[in-house]
């Protein structure tokens, strides 16, 4: 048999690279679970296929020599059906493909393409592609199981354990079943946490290996850039260096400064002209409402900004437990102080309750300027929370999001400024150890106004973002 060439570069065969090169070692050391965490490009998705199908064809040897008829079972999950077709089930497909080029014969015998898909080997083993919800996973006895994209699952560790517990194929001895995780570090990056900490206590069945974009060859020249363009300064650390940044539990604890972030010169002299008005709003028991005053223009240049200007959070309403009218009724006449009821330019909003939104855009209040996208998944949450970062420092630490000083003289306990600080994940305990998930505490009395600027930052400027495959 004649194996795939590992990438072409130029026309001609090329093998991994560094890191993709230490990801494969991490069998020979004993870690039969094996994680590569990588950025954007540093090709996750292509390592962890090429390693899925070295070690089903390796068993499948091993399994022949030693008088085992009938193949083993193999698990390739992601977290949606999108990521599954897009990347785990395209990259083994056309591994499977440059095989029968080079061989001139095929190692499929059957392909059932309709969920879940499965690929029956001519050696009788049957991977199977599926997407993982929670916990859920295929109640087979497995020998080996394939993870992609695992951070981005609504429960990481669920999926993770799920497809461990499947590693139960005895006919193989221990060291032959194995659980490939292949990501990059979004959100609270909770299954890395616990590789980092079984590895510091010196438990080698876990290898963990970090990938930066900057090692794949393959990239196109341009990529990098076109992909850091709207980023924050920590997405760039983890999405670009593969570097996951200390889970403290701080959602903005690397982006929002108690004085950075402050826009100390900044002082209302009335409307300017030259400038739009917003209002950013979290529904609910507790309610919040956030003024902003947006910049259209770069002061470095003074023409304007290419990556939607600066905005100026000058002021807050927060009330606790009134009916909806009630905190608009609030709402408004702040806006009648400013003098901005006419120039409001529009208001964005939490799209739940519908009610309120509803009520929000009749005529007593914004008159149809109310604006609230829905929340579909985490990800999409993950992705509000990431673009309000990219607003408060970005890779070059420009602040386009900043606060007004008089905001520090608030009464309130949970202030959009004590809030930016005290906005956090939910801790869990992952086999004893504390770990943050990328969930963040919905329930916490400092999450409204971080709310209210993912509602207003998401629908506003998203589109300035670079979108990736995961997207799809």
């Amino acid at each position: 048999m004649i194996i795939p060439p590992y990438a072409m570069h130029g026309g001609k065969p090329a093998g991994p690279h560094e890191a993709q090169r230490a990801f494969h070692r991490l069998g020979s050391a004993g870690a039969t679970n094996r994680y590569y965490l990588g950025g954007l490009g540093a090709g996750k998705t292509h390592a962890g296929a090429a390693e899925l199908m070295r070690r089903v064809l390796s068993n499948a040897e091993w399994m022949q020599a030693n008088g085992f008829a009938g193949g083993a079972r193999y698990l390739i999950g992601a977290p949606t059906d999108a990521l599954v077709e897009g990347g785990a089930w395209e990259a083994v497909t056309k591994w499977l493909d440059e095989f029968e080029a080079l061989n001139a014969f095929s190692l499929v015998d059957r392909m059932w393409t309709s969920p879940p898909r499965r690929i029956r080997l001519i050696t009788g083993d049957l991977l199977t592609f599926a997407t993982l919800k929670g916990a859920k996973v295929a109640a087979v006895n497995a020998a080996g199981a394939w993870f992609d994209e695992c951070e981005l699952a609504d429960d990481p560790m669920a999926g993770f354990r799920g497809l461990r517990q499947r590693l139960r194929d005895n006919r193989l001895p221990q060291d032959r079943r194995f659980l490939i995780l292949t990501s990059t570090p979004w959100g609270g990056h909770v299954i890395h946490q616990h590789f980092e900490d079984r590895i510091a206590k010196g438990d080698t069945s876990f290898g963990l290996v970090h990938a930066s974009s900057h090692l794949n060859p393959g990239l196109p020249s341009d990529y990098i850039d076109s992909i850091t363009s709207a980023m924050s300064a920590r997405e760039v650390k983890e999405l670009v260096e593969g570097k996951p940044q200390p889970a403290d539990g701080a959602v903005f604890g690397l982006e929002f400064d108690k004085d950075r972030s402050i826009d100390h010169a900044w002082k209302w002299n009335g409307p300017r002209p030259d400038c739009q008005y917003y209002v950013a709003i979290d529904w609910g028991g507790h309610y919040h409402a956030l003024f902003i005053e947006h910049d259209p223009i770069d002061p470095n240049t003074g023409r304007e900004c290419k990556l939607g200007g600066t905005d100026t959070v000058f002021d807050e309403v927060v009330i606790d437990k009134v009916q909806t009218e009630a905190f608009l009724d609030q709402v408004m006449r702040k806006l009648d102080e400013y003098r901005l009821t006419k120039k409001i330019k529009a208001a964005y909003a939490d799209y739940n309750p519908t009610e309120s939104v509803e009520i929000a855009n009749g005529v007593r209040y914004f008159d149809k300027r109310c604006y609230a996208d829905r929340i579909n998944d985490s990800r999409d949450k993950e992705e509000g929370i990431s673009t309000v970062r990219w607003r408060l420092n970005d890779k070059d630490g420009n602040r386009r999001l900043r606060f007004a000083a008089s905001l520090k003289r608030s009464t309130s306990n949970r202030g959009v400024l004590i809030s930016m600080q005290n906005y956090a994940r939910t801790p869990v305990s992952v086999d004893g150890i504390r770990v943050f998930t990328s969930g963040v505490k919905q329930e916490s009395i400092y999450s409204h106004a971080p709310d209210a600027l993912r509602a207003y930052c998401w629908p506003r400027y998203r589109h300035l973002r670079i979108h990736d495959a995961r997207r799809r």
